[in-house]
């Protein structure tokens, strides 16, 4: 059985993705629209490349104070590397939102850092984006539970192409505002758990700005996304492998 994440993200990955599902005898595949893109006729099952912890997710104990983050502003926060995540995206939208919020960047390395240092002060935004290098896994619960919001600019619109930081801002239960990709929107509903928007700082900042005046949206969205979340756990997605794997 071939575990299917891609079809042609990589130079070389599509010949050999294409040659490992014809000579398996099941499939696994990342996200829906990536089977239909296949169109094999082999036994397969869908099921996302990523999970979470819902444990590590229960009852966090921290605070903004705690983290070095400043109180007393409405704060945005992105969390992950930028490998196919749109930098230019979050930082242009700070100059379209109000002067009292504040980007916060969790976990760049040190080449995002220097060309996120560049675009803030080419946007003359430098002094409302906080970076945070990259912290161990068990920091980033607490990093996202004080976030106001939290962006997702997922940029590939690939065959399937899924963001799995997803599942862990579903997890935390703040309110989520994310770009479609390709198969986002198989997790994402748009105004029940994420609000769903283009792959443009305008749009961000516009969303960001729906969420700060309408508290009772933010809460809407915040439970729905908790809600969802436990659809997709570690032990959830290994049952539905394990069952497929029973019928082979």
């Amino acid at each position: 059985v071939f575990e299917v994440h891609g079809k042609e993200e990589w130079r070389f990955g599509g010949v050999v993705w294409n040659a490992a599902a014809r000579v398996a005898h099941g499939l696994v595949f990342k996200s829906r629209r990536l089977a239909e893109a296949y169109k094999s006729p082999k036994p397969s099952v869908v099921t996302h490349c990523n999970g979470v912890d819902l444990d590590a997710y229960t009852n966090i104990s921290t605070s903004r104070e705690r983290l070095g983050l400043p109180a007393d502003i409405f704060l945005v926060m992105y969390a992950g590397s930028f490998l196919w995540y749109s930098m230019n995206t979050i930082i242009d939208m700070l100059s379209m939102t109000d002067a009292d919020t504040v980007l916060v960047i969790v976990g760049a390395t040190p080449k995002d850092t220097e060309a996120l240092v560049k675009r803030a002060k080419a946007g003359g935004v430098e002094g409302r984006v906080v970076i945070v290098p990259r912290v161990r896994p068990v920091q980033v619960p607490e990093y996202l539970s004080v976030a106001d919001v939290l962006v997702n600019p997922f940029s590939v619109t690939y065959a399937g192409s899924i963001s799995s930081k997803l599942y862990e801002y579903l997890a935390v239960g703040r309110p989520i505002v994310s770009s479609r990709g390709d198969s986002n929107t198989e997790i994402l509903t748009d105004e029940e758990n994420a609000l769903i928007v283009d792959l443009e700082p305008s749009a961000f900042a516009q969303a960001i700005s729906r969420l700060k005046k309408d508290n009772a949206l933010a809460q809407k969205i915040s439970a729905g996304a908790k809600r969802d979340a436990v659809r997709y756990t570690w032990q959830k997605r290994g049952q539905v492998i394990a069952d497929f794997l029973d019928t082979i």
